[in-house]
């Protein structure tokens, strides 16, 4: 099975397979606003967020990533 038209025409693996919505998966950063689609982007809450490209150029993966962990550390203290 090559493209989409096989899964399309088999039955068997076709049953198999659901269409999700991005946000269920993943969710992007303000930065990475461009790869993400029309509901995309991170609310606290979510389950993911996905720092794309964080490592390139002058950006730094700590210094984005330090406010949602930010946020999942102070939720894990308020919750114990």
């Amino acid at each position: 099975m090559d493209n989409a038209n096989d899964i399309r025409w088999h039955g068997t693996v076709l049953a198999h397979i659901a269409l999700l919505p991005q946000k269920i998966l993943t969710t992007y950063t303000e930065k990475d606003a461009k790869m993400a689609s029309e509901d995309g982007l991170y609310k606290e809450g979510d389950f993911t967020v996905y720092f794309g490209d964080c490592d390139r150029g002058a950006r730094s993966c700590a210094a984005e990533m330090k406010p949602y962990f930010a946020t999942l550390f102070a939720k894990e203290k308020s919750d114990s």
